[in-house]
């Protein structure tokens, strides 16, 4: 695009063709304001796709990794399981809330458990062990698994939403 050519289309644009976008400054509250970023959080961000990390960090089964994420207000583990296959949780007991994993970073591990109770998980996320579990009658491991997060991988690297 030649220089005159540029120059007319930026006229077109700042001209009174729109005079709706004024000629003053930018105002600043949206790019300072936390109720502007909460707001972006729950209308943009909530259903955004986040990058987490590429596949190859977590290489073997009972790799793992804690992201905190700011932006959604959590920790994140990801795992790779015994099948080989990446998974993402909410890195929080089912039991109390305890975080499962309470350092951020990286780890291998054959199980996850919980430091504060020892509930134990798979690396798939299901609840494997309730220690003194007859006083939790009627309690369905199958219902008390890690909660997942939405994940995919896309050329090698880890999405989650």
């Amino acid at each position: 695009m030649a220089a005159s050519e540029l120059t007319a289309l930026l006229e077109r644009f700042y001209e009174p063709e729109h005079p709706e976008l004024g000629s003053g400054p930018l105002p600043v509250e949206p790019y300072i304001s936390e109720e502007y970023f909460a707001l972006e959080k729950e209308r943009i961000f909530r259903d955004a796709w986040m990058l987490a990390c590429h596949e190859s960090e977590l290489a073997e089964p009972g790799d793992y990794l804690v992201k905190q994420v700011p932006l959604f207000g959590a920790s994140v583990l990801l795992v790779r399981g015994t099948d080989r296959r990446i998974r993402a949780f909410h890195n929080v007991c089912r039991h109390r809330g305890n975080q499962i994993a309470c350092a951020p970073g990286y780890g291998s591990a054959k199980a996850l458990f919980c430091r504060f109770h020892g509930w134990t998980y798979g690396l798939d996320g299901r609840l494997r062990g309730v220690p003194e579990a007859d006083r939790f009658p009627g309690l369905d491991k199958r219902l008390h698994g890690l909660e997942p997060y939405t994940m995919d991988i896309w050329n090698g690297l880890v999405f989650i939403n």
